[in-house]
């Protein structure tokens, strides 16, 4: 893990002064990272191929299928934090909630193929938003219901996936940007 911080006291002289510091993962967690999110607590959540990770400024600590027995390997493929509680997706579609490191929701598998979950977001009024690699749904009073493409579009694959603040929907994906419209994802001129 490596933080960066730009500036300090030299800024005041003219002169920026950027500082790194890295701090080593020692475990087969650190071979891949899926996902990032930051609790409301401040701490730092590592989606990784060997674990969920939790960093505190200081320390790194690590929870395995040993300490989530609903997961179903270590592989964790996606993290969000809305609160002092977190969200993780798992490479077979399921997404778990998990507050103080114990699972308390465990959410039915999104898509039918049990496709990974590639990213989980979170909408104003608190509907959860979940991604794979083809497919977004909404997760809304107890049952997931998938966003349309447009109409007569095969779906494409989606890269990147933006939530503002006022609940608008972005997502990049291999044939452009794409905004939903309240009906179906629609092709943004840019």
């Amino acid at each position: 893990i490596t933080g960066f911080k730009a500036g300090d006291a030299s800024e005041a002289i003219g002169r920026a002064r950027y500082v790194t510091r890295a701090w080593p993962l020692e475990t087969e967690a650190s071979a891949a990272l899926y996902g990032l999110a930051i609790d409301s607590l401040g701490y730092l959540h590592l989606a990784t191929g060997g674990g969920l990770l939790r960093f505190d400024g200081q320390r790194v600590a690590r929870q395995t299928i040993t300490d989530l027995p609903l997961l179903q390997s270590n592989h964790v493929s996606s993290v969000a934090a809305p609160a002092e509680w977190i969200w993780v997706g798992t490479p077979e579609g399921r997404i778990l909630r998990i507050v103080r490191g114990r699972v308390r929701d465990a959410l039915a598998p999104f898509v039918d193929d049990h496709s990974a979950v590639s990213g989980i977001k979170l909408l104003p009024g608190g509907d959860l938003l979940a991604l794979s690699r083809f497919r977004v749904a909404r997760f809304h009073e107890g049952r997931w219901t998938a966003l349309q493409w447009q109409p007569s579009e095969h779906p494409p694959e989606v890269t990147a996936f933006l939530v503002t603040r006022r609940g608008a929907m972005f997502a990049g994906t291999d044939r452009g940007l794409r905004r939903y419209d309240g009906e179906a994802f629609r092709p943004v001129p840019i």
